[in-house]
């Protein structure tokens, strides 16, 4: 099958993606990469924002990438995988609680690949962001650029990249562990509890 294939399977037939997936061998490559893919717009998004906010110097992007390797923008790099794990730790523990029969690998691959919506949401919404302040200019007042509006837009439908991200998480449990809907749902719920407790400690996904 091919990797176009695969990803509209993931996207819009996830049962289907899951249920091929699972009786492959375990492999956390293209997860990690979809996690990461999080990562990275926010790393980069920032660089560009604060590159562009003090435009003294023209080495001022790479300054502002050596920095990045030390202070806040690594930890916004990090994060993805913290929450990654997070789900993925406590989507396995619910499961197994549950008689589920999968393993801990390959909950971190499901689950990893579940990901797939938020991490696009967040690459495009930075990538709104990114475009919003190149294109920003002295003579064009803030709400007249398109793209300000076109960043509102998305922010206003971004509940269904996460509603979508939760529900290949129920579908992956659910493959993975070969557990009822019912309980499916009960663990990624557990798993959205953690998260959210996690944020409100200071940790942003």
């Amino acid at each position: 099958m091919d990797r176009i294939t695969r990803i509209k399977n993931l996207l819009f037939y996830p049962n289907t993606f899951f249920s091929e997936i699972t009786k492959e061998k375990e492999n956390l490559t293209w997860p990690a990469v979809i996690v990461m893919l999080g990562g990275i717009s926010t790393v980069i998004s920032a660089i560009i924002s604060t590159a562009f906010s003090h435009p003294s110097s023209v080495n001022s992007a790479f300054v502002n990438l050596s920095t990045a390797l030390t202070n806040s923008y690594i930890f916004n790099f990090i994060i993805p995988f913290v929450m990654w794990a997070v789900a993925s730790v406590a989507i396995y523990a619910i499961s197994r609680r549950f008689s589920g029969r999968g393993s801990l690998k390959a909950t971190f691959q499901n689950i990893g690949y579940g990901t797939l919506p938020t991490s696009l949401f967040w690459a495009l919404s930075y990538f709104l962001t990114t475009i919003t302040i190149l294109t920003q200019t002295p003579i064009t007042s803030f709400p007249d650029n398109p793209f300000v509006h076109a960043s509102i837009v998305f922010g206003m439908i971004s509940p269904v990249f996460f509603v979508w991200n939760w529900y290949l998480w129920v579908c992956g449990a659910r493959q993975t562990h070969e557990i009822p809907l019912k309980n499916a749902i009960l663990a990624v719920a557990f798993a959205v509890v953690l998260q959210g407790t996690a944020n409100l400690a200071g940790l942003y996904f």
